[in-house]
């Protein structure tokens, strides 16, 4: 899972702080803890910062979590986090097009493979995320979405129509930064949880590289 965040000059000190420390809170709680307590393997996680046109950021690099403990310790490095940018457009495209660039260098074969870009925006610089998402598409991703309101265009229909793709694909809204947190944490248990995977059967064909849970060891 690549976990793409939103730095675009919209999101203010603030409202940066609301989307650090309440990423950083999702993996504190117990829910979600349980949650991957119990999936069959670890989750891999990367997380990015993106915004505008050739401003994509590996904020964090790809850890293996499968404990509170280790789950604990990623929400400290998520609190302590710094900013990468703060006075650019909104590039979702350009976002899409780097997490999937990380997650080629992900260090496991892997059973599922999502990228969740959180914005307040819609995209107004660089690639045009309709296409970026079937590039992504074309090696195996998912991409889900975390809607923060309060721009016009309304964001949320934005991600619906240019944004999400792949199985069972959707978007989380929240009605402001302070929604943030309970809503990123409802879209992650939602997007781990084991009865929300997709089953390896229904796609056969599908190639399994970075995401979820890493493939059993032969």
């Amino acid at each position: 899972m690549v976990l793409a965040l939103d730095v675009s000059g919209s999101v203010d000190p603030g409202e940066w702080r609301l989307q650090a420390d309440g990423l950083a809170d999702a993996f504190r709680s117990p829910d979600l803890q349980e949650v991957v307590s119990a999936l069959d393997g670890d989750l891999a996680v990367a997380v990015t910062q993106w915004t505008g046109a050739g401003r994509q950021h590996l904020a964090l690099g790809w850890t293996r979590l499968s404990s509170p403990a280790s789950m604990r310790g990623f929400a400290v490095a998520l609190g302590a986090m710094p900013r990468a940018w703060r006075h650019f457009s909104t590039a979702i495209g350009d976002a899409i097009d780097h997490a999937v660039g990380v997650g080629r260098a992900a260090p496991e074969d892997c059973a599922r493979k999502v990228i969740d870009v959180s914005g307040d925006g819609a995209s107004n610089e660089g690639a045009a995320p309709a296409a970026a998402r079937l590039r992504a598409l074309a090696e195996g991703w998912t991409i889900n979405g975390l809607a923060i309101a309060g721009a016009d265009p309304p964001p949320a229909a934005h991600y619906r129509a240019e944004v999400i793709i792949g199985p069972r694909a959707f978007v989380e809204t929240a009605r402001d930064f302070e929604a943030y947190p309970p809503a990123i944490l409802r879209k992650l248990l939602r997007e781990i949880r084991a009865d929300a995977l997709i089953s390896r059967a229904a796609t056969p064909k599908a190639p399994r590289l970075a995401g979820l849970a890493p493939a059993p060891r032969r």
